[in-house]
């Protein structure tokens, strides 16, 4: 394993690798070196990852990295999760939604408004404005992903979780409604 180098990547860079990963997309990138004993320990792999769009397979790779230090190491956040209509298009607003969690459902197991705080604020919300069980949304090819998400507060480092279904029904499935963060406009 190794690093990859700054030069050339892009938001679309981001995405696709995050995509290409198992994830839904990136929440964030930067450069630098955050986890110093870590990225010292990996020579730098990718020279360069140039992304013109979010399709992996149109990425350029370049494996030559004479140039790089690891200060400009890329360093990645991906959307663990996501809401999905029920025509299966992505949400961004406060709309009702199915949770999904590497592209699989979560189990109401153990789940409580903490837990939906938590998911909705690593998703970037504010928090939750509520969620139910159910089955109104596209989930039929879906497997469950995560199980008995437990937290003991709003943030997603206060949760546990488990990643077996353990006999869990479609009917057990997240519908989660998040609230949009306020935002404020200067005159």
């Amino acid at each position: 394993s190794g690093t990859v180098c700054d030069a050339q990547f892009s938001d679309h860079s981001a995405e696709a690798v995050c995509q290409k990963m198992g994830f839904h997309g990136a929440r964030a990138w930067r450069s630098g070196q955050l986890f110093e004993d870590q990225q010292i320990s990996r020579e730098v792999l990718l020279g360069s990852l140039e992304c013109g769009n979010t399709n992996w397979s149109e990425c350029i790779l370049n494996t030559t990295s004479s140039s790089c230090s690891h200060a400009s190491d890329v360093l990645l956040k991906c959307y663990n999760f996501w809401l999905i209509s029920s025509d299966g298009s992505s949400i961004r607003d406060e709309s009702e939604g199915l949770l999904l969690y590497k592209d699989g459902t979560v189990c109401d197991d153990k789940f409580t408004d903490l837990s939906a705080h938590a998911v909705c604020r690593e998703m970037g919300y504010h928090g939750s404005l509520g969620w139910r069980s159910g089955v109104e949304h596209q989930q039929d090819y879906r497997s469950i992903t995560m199980n008995e998400v437990e937290c003991s507060g709003n943030d997603w480092n206060s949760c546990n979780y488990n990643r077996e279904n353990n006999k869990c029904w479609k009917t057990e499935n997240i519908l989660l409604t998040c609230e949009l963060r306020e935002t404020y406009y200067l005159f």
